[in-house]
């Protein structure tokens, strides 16, 4: 029998990835699973940066920690207003698909549950998807989740209101 103890959701701050957590969370408030909330700072490098005296690597590194433990803890807020009880928090720096791929093998994670955003054509090409290389990479089932399929993102809202009543169980309808 399939037994999924332990959940990994990739948060990037986008709508997409608020939806992964509400889909995902809809189950593992309901039967007691581990969610372990990842995000990933990327470094970013320019020409520019090189020759600017202003800029500095330990800046670069201070900014994006703040942004990223600041986006870490209002989504750990959003999954206990969803009922969820066990959350792990992983704060990441590096290349995403590399760092959620170490994240899940080091964890043992059953099942990554990740948004997507859905671009197509020329911005796939030029930008990437992390999350089809996180698919081809992983080792356990993932599951994405398209922007907007359910309308879930307003789940989160609806919680965040009733975050005080003990009782309150997310819905999905599919």
């Amino acid at each position: 029998m399939l037994s999924i103890k332990k959940i990994l959701i990739p948060i990037d701050g986008s709508d997409s990835s608020l939806e992964a957590l509400v889909y995902a969370g809809t189950f593992a408030s309901e039967y007691k699973i581990s969610v372990y909330l990842m995000t990933v700072t990327e470094p970013h490098h320019s020409i520019y940066d090189a020759y600017a005296e202003q800029v500095t690597l330990t800046h670069r590194v201070s900014e994006a920690t703040t942004i990223l433990n600041q986006r870490l803890s209002e989504t750990e807020k959003k999954a206990k207003a969803l009922g969820i009880s066990n959350i792990i928090l992983r704060r990441c720096f590096g290349t995403p698909c590399e760092k959620i791929i170490e994240v899940a093998t080091k964890e043992e994670i059953d099942l990554i549950v990740m948004g997507t955003h859905a671009r197509t054509g020329i911005a796939h090409f030029l930008i990437g998807s992390v999350t089809e290389k996180v698919i081809r990479t992983a080792p356990c089932p993932v599951l994405v989740i398209r922007p907007n399929i359910h309308g879930l993102i307003d789940n989160i809202n609806l919680s965040a209101r009733a975050q005080s009543t003990k009782n309150f169980k997310p819905y999905v309808a599919h």
